[in-house]
């Protein structure tokens, strides 16, 4: 009857463990549903977020861009047509004279004013090409001329003029701009007046024209230089003007120089399109300990996978566009702390509920420990009590006629009765315990005096299990030393270890035809240790390695509820372990081979001299 009790506790704390468990995985199904929403919701608009900045930065990127080439570009678009000739002519309305000025492009062009220059170059409707660095070419008799207008300009600038003209000349026949060299037609150039300096009467004044100029174009030289022309009219004569730039020194230096101090966090590519086709790229790598790493990269390459911007920097780069990508959105600050409480609301749901369910299984057990403990108490305390009403019942009414059986029963109530006595005795001392009702009174009591404590206490619980008790003790070391003690605590706790050997040994003991053998000392921690244990030894099987780690838990019996033997309600050890906490004291076991051995540590002191 008592083992089918058990066994249904046992089913019915399992069906509660599984229900439990249900409900804590229906509880985080149902936090972890708008959870999830709420993280992929939050995560998109970080993402969002964390893309608009980088619009951000990539819109100013070009802007800076643009705020270096745009005053660049409108200076040349606003440039007079005139400027493109080497010299112009100027009148002076005070004096009505005319005079020859050297034109503002004159010379080698200045790249501190505008980045990359090349030179300037102007071809009329003939296809002659000339160029305001120098009036005329192979002609030492124009060179004299004007080297003579002009004496500053030496021999080394008009080598330098010479080259540049080449150069320019060059490019423009390699990009079919001009068919080749053709004889210098002094119709290119401004009228000269007859004879420097002379009065211009209004008869003599030069030709009015209409001037009309077009908006600059841009084409893209084989070699990659940036040629920049418009178209002039003259009347009705139309020339092109216009002029060369290194892309390197105009464009990609103010772009690398930008992207250097950009705020992307991630690699990102710029890169350079003139009608759908790739000029160049500049890859950034972001390194937070060296810096940006920047690589101009002339080759074709593709975009990285996310498109940030893209955009045009000028009407007169119109066939240019800046494309802007990156390899990765990180999160910025904001929504790595976002991320962060995330995960730790997260963690604390889940460790809540791993609580949750930890305590709820310990409420479990407990509750099943104690209809387990109630079912064993009831069994201890019925079966002995039955025996006992009926052997006093036979022994009242006479039926007793051996005085042999007489003095069994009587022995047979008498340990009944003090087994009982014991058990209740457990029972209101753990409770009481429980309850912090107990108060124990801690004083010295010397150690044989103890022993001679624990003798007495279990003397008849030897004799009702034919056991033999054997002292392992040295009267004279133990002669002088006392323990710091509750001495009913002491014995309670010496009772319940002998009670437990006793129970756990006998069956293991007859079984092996071994002798029953408790054996009780006294051992020192060690050298000058201020602690003396007190020790309880079995020749039993000793305790499993599962059951170590429970042995001193409230209600916990080792083995199988179906097939234990042993007597028991589970409170014998577990008061063990209350005491000796309550007493400021350590308690530990070992397996000893046969058996097990309980070893309690308290203070002690030598006795002080009278």
């Amino acid at each position: 009857m008592f083992a089918t009790k058990t066994l249904e506790n046992q089913i019915g704390a399992q069906h509660l463990i599984r229900r439990l468990r249900l409900y804590i995985i229906i509880f985080l199904i149902a936090i972890a549903i708008p959870m999830i929403f709420l993280i992929q919701r939050g995560y998109k608009q970080f993402q969002k977020e964390e893309f608009h900045k980088y619009v951000w930065h990539a819109q100013h990127l070009i802007k800076q861009v643009r705020d270096d080439i745009n005053p660049i570009l409108e200076r040349e678009e606003n440039r007079a047509y005139n400027d493109y000739y080497f010299y112009n002519i100027s009148d002076d309305p005070r004096h009505r004279q005319e005079y020859l000025t050297m034109s503002p492009l004159s010379g080698v062009p200045d790249s501190n004013k505008t980045p990359g220059i090349i030179g300037y170059f102007q071809i009329d409707d003939q296809g002659i090409f000339s160029c305001p660095a120098l009036p005329f070419e192979d002609n030492q008799s124009l060179l004299d001329f004007t080297h003579k207008l002009t004496p500053d300009f030496d021999e080394e600038q008009i080598k330098q003029s010479l080259k540049l003209r080449k150069k320019l000349r060059a490019l423009l026949v390699d990009n079919g701009l001009i068919s080749g060299p053709k004889p210098f037609d002094l119709g290119a150039f401004p009228e000269l007046p007859s004879e420097l300096g002379a009065s211009s009467s209004p008869a003599s004044e030069p030709k009015e024209y209409l001037i009309q100029i077009q908006p600059l174009t841009l084409i893209i030289a084989k070699s990659g230089e940036l040629i920049f022309s418009r178209q002039v009219w003259k009347g009705e004569a139309q020339l092109s003007q216009g002029f060369i730039l290194n892309p390197q020194d105009f464009l990609y230096d103010p772009l690398q120089r930008y992207l250097n101090n950009s705020g992307f966090q991630s690699k990102a590519l710029v890169q350079i399109y003139y009608k759908d086709q790739i000029l160049g790229a500049l890859s950034y790598t972001p390194k937070i300990s060296e810096g940006p790493s920047i690589e101009f990269n002339s080759y074709k390459q593709n975009k990285l996978p996310i498109t940030i911007f893209w955009d045009e920097l000028h009407p007169a780069l119109k066939p240019i566009k800046i494309l802007i990508s990156t390899e990765a959105m990180p999160l910025g600050a904001s929504a790595s702390t976002g991320i962060y409480l995330v995960l730790v609301i997260v963690f604390l749901i889940l460790l809540g509920a791993f609580i949750i369910y930890q305590l709820g299984i310990r409420q479990i057990r407990l509750n099943e420990d104690r209809l387990n403990f109630v079912s064993s108490v009831s069994h201890e305390l019925k079966t002995p009590l039955t025996s006992i009403i009926m052997y006093a019942d036979m022994l009242r009414s006479n039926m007793i006629n051996s005085n042999q059986q007489r003095e069994t029963y009587y022995d047979f109530i008498f340990f009944e009765g003090e087994r009982l006595s014991r058990l209740i005795s457990n029972i209101l001392c753990l409770s009481s315990l429980r309850k912090k009702d107990a108060s124990l009174r801690l004083e010295y009591t010397p150690v044989l005096s103890a022993v001679d404590l624990v003798k007495s206490k279990t003397r008849t619980l030897i004799e009702k299990s034919q056991f033999e008790l054997k002292l392992l003790i040295d009267k004279e070391e133990l002669e002088n030393l006392e323990l710091l003690i509750d001495v009913d605590a002491f014995a309670q706790i010496a009772i319940n270890l002998i009670d437990n050997a006793i129970k756990f040994s006998t069956d293991h003991c007859d079984k092996n035809q071994r002798k029953r053998l408790v054996e009780l000392g006294f051992s020192s921690e060690g050298k000058d240790s201020p602690r003396l244990c007190f020790w309880v030894r079995d020749y039993g099987p000793g305790v499993a390695s599962e059951d170590c780690k429970h042995i001193f838990d409230l209600f916990y019996r080792s083995g199988n509820e179906l097939t234990r033997k042993t007597q028991g309600t589970g409170i014998g050890l577990a008061l063990v372990g209350e005491l000796v906490r309550a007493m400021g004291a350590k308690v530990d076991h070992r397996n000893r081979h046969p058996g097990a051995e309980f070893e309690v540590c308290f203070q002690y002191r030598k006795q002080p001299r009278i």
